[in-house]
């Protein structure tokens, strides 16, 4: 996935793949110096899905929904009341509901710490993505300059998995 991410790159900027250097945040964020050009990548078991953009941060993520994941004791301890209420009443209905809606929940949130830098482990409890995760994915949902959505059906992914994408507004 990183040797793709560094051909791609290399095509965006016209130069070869062993060029580029990489440089890191101080939360470990690459970034390419002196270069407008902002990048994100996710994997998940055999899939791997890239944002590139020549403008504006960028975040992505894309996870293999587990159907043996205890995702309702992760929503218990990381998420927010509002995400965990959700996640609840569709267990209510049907657990694969239910699964999905923490599956987007967790690329939503993990797409927006990619992209501000800050990492999924300080802005799990933080960020509100209740509104993505009953209605249908074609929304995005504004939380201060940065703009999230739902990429699954859009780029017609295997079922099997949750992707977002997260971009400064």
């Amino acid at each position: 996935a990183r040797g793709n991410l560094r051909t791609l790159l290399a095509q965006r900027l016209r130069c070869l793949a062993q060029e580029i250097q990489f440089s890191y945040s101080d939360r470990g964020k690459p970034y390419i110096r002196d270069s407008d050009i902002y990048f994100n990548l996710a994997h998940s078991q055999n899939l791997a899905i890239y944002a590139i953009c020549s403008d504006r941060e960028v975040g992505i993520d894309l996870e293999y929904i587990n159907s043996d994941c205890d995702f309702e004791g992760i929503a218990r301890r990381y998420f927010l009341r509002s995400e965990q209420q959700i996640i609840q009443e569709l267990q209510n209905q049907n657990s694969d509901l239910a699964r999905r809606a923490f599956y987007r929940a967790w690329t939503l949130k993990e797409a927006y710490g990619k992209a501000t830098g800050q990492g999924i482990a300080n802005i799990l409890d933080l960020v509100d993505v209740s509104q993505l995760l009953q209605i249908s994915s074609d929304k995005t949902l504004q939380i201060g300059d940065w703009t999230i959505k739902l990429l699954a059906d859009e780029l017609d992914i295997d079922a099997n998995y949750a992707a977002a994408l997260c971009i400064a507004s």
